[in-house]
């Protein structure tokens, strides 16, 4: 039977038992983390509800939209994973690297029987049976409703980081590179949320390699300081750390046994698992 919808996928899918859509939000911000979501719901029936209609691209619906349909896909999905990287780990891993690693986090188990939609035209080897979606989001209920889930969620803690990150006017540009945004950076320089990789943040005359120094000290040293509370200070005090020191932190931190990104060994294991 026939499915009418405004997203071609849905049709082409439409007698599927489920549909699982991925999309991200704040992948070309400067300050924050990026958000991957992933919804997994019937077709048929959330095609059927009334609101279903207004489903788009987030980036094409106001914001009052989205907060409207948030809980409603919610309820609607059977299942919904949200994944957050934050700016230490974008800059680590880069960013195209750390949404690709969201992307896994947030996949779950193989189901043969359930189409998985990313928004985009790259996914992580891991994930070869996924189809990739230029403009997904506009071809794909599933793809738009993570879409609006990752928007929503990200929206959210940068409504926090702003009252704890004053004088960057995070509330307004959510993080992205505007004019306003880029003018507070050069003025107060980079804050502790803000990703080094990206220019303008990477450029900093108040790098301290003495900070840097002492915590790899004390996560290398017998008599060393509780790995956790060390990622607390460099966390804290990202801005003042040389952007170089990074990769070196963040390995030095995994030798220590702070688990800050799951090995292949245990992500494999979790896809064999049905998802929750």
């Amino acid at each position: 039977m026939t499915l009418e919808t405004q997203f071609e996928y849905d049709r082409q899918f439409a007698d599927a038992p489920l549909i699982s859509g991925i999309d991200e939000a704040g992948r070309g911000c400067l300050a924050g983390p990026v958000v991957i979501a992933r919804v997994t719901w019937n077709p048929r029936t959330s095609a059927a509800l009334p609101w279903f209609p207004r489903l788009a691209d987030s980036k094409q619906i106001d914001a009052a939209t989205r907060e409207d349909l948030y809980p409603r896909i919610l309820e609607a999905a059977e299942s919904v994973r949200v994944a957050m990287i934050g700016n230490i780990m974008i800059d680590h891993m880069n960013i195209l690297r750390a949404t690709l690693h969201g992307f896994e986090l947030v996949a779950g188990a193989r189901r043969p029987e359930v189409p998985l939609l990313i928004d985009g035209n790259q996914k992580p080897p891991t994930l070869r049976w996924a189809v990739t979606l230029v403009k997904g989001d506009s071809r794909a209920g599933a793809v738009a409703a993570a879409g609006i889930v990752a928007k929503v969620t990200r929206d959210a803690a940068i409504r926090h980081l702003a009252a704890a990150y004053p004088g960057y006017g995070l509330a307004n540009h959510k993080g992205y590179a505007t004019k306003t945004h880029r003018e507070a950076i050069a003025r107060l320089g980079p804050s502790a949320i803000h990703r080094r990789s990206f220019k303008p943040c990477t450029l900093h005359d108040g790098d301290d390699h003495d900070l840097a120094a002492n915590i790899l000290a004390g996560l290398t040293t017998t008599e060393g300081a509780d790995p956790t509370d060390l990622w607390h200070l460099m966390a804290d005090h990202y801005h003042r750390l040389p952007y170089a020191k990074v990769p070196e932190l963040v390995r030095a931190f995994q030798s220590a046994g702070l688990r800050v990104l799951p090995t292949a060994d245990e992500l494999e294991p979790a896809r064999a698992q049905p998802v929750p």
